[in-house]
């Protein structure tokens, strides 16, 4: 609950700052947050045999796109922020990456005003990310 209403938050900040005419101070924001560290990876293989470990650097994820998400239409940044943003979830097998990335489009792109509606929508869109990790007989989840 707290990984969905924290990336909710993030973007609903965003969103407000985009509209504001904040864009230029809201990119390099985005793009600092997308950057790839050793802080994002570490735990992801750390993860690897543990579903629920994996399902919450997955919703971890969330929160850095949230914040980028309010600038993917934009004229300017859009197409840049969207390699960013499949840049910044890279390092998940394939299957994930595609996952968290159709989430994050689909998520955020319907959000309306009401905060609480918001994050009902990311925790009922979470399903798909237990589905997919439980249901990995493999126990490695690198679909």
């Amino acid at each position: 609950l707290y990984l969905a209403s924290i990336a909710v938050k993030d973007y609903e900040v965003s969103r407000l700052l985009y509209e504001r005419g904040y864009v230029e101070g809201l990119v390099a924001y985005a793009k600092h947050v997308l950057t790839v560290s050793e802080s994002d990876v570490v735990p992801w293989e750390m993860a690897q045999g543990k579903p629920l470990a994996q399902v919450m650097c997955l919703m971890s994820s969330l929160k850095a796109a949230s914040c980028a998400t309010a600038l993917l239409d934009d004229k300017i940044y859009g197409e840049e922020i969207n390699r960013h943003l499949k840049e910044s979830i890279s390092y998940f097998p394939p299957g994930f990456s595609s996952l968290i990335f159709k989430m994050i489009l689909e998520s955020f792109s319907s959000f309306g005003t009401d905060t609480l509606d918001n994050i009902n929508r990311v925790i009922d869109r979470c399903e798909l990310i237990f589905e997919t990790v439980f249901s990995d007989k493999s126990g490695s989840s690198k679909i």
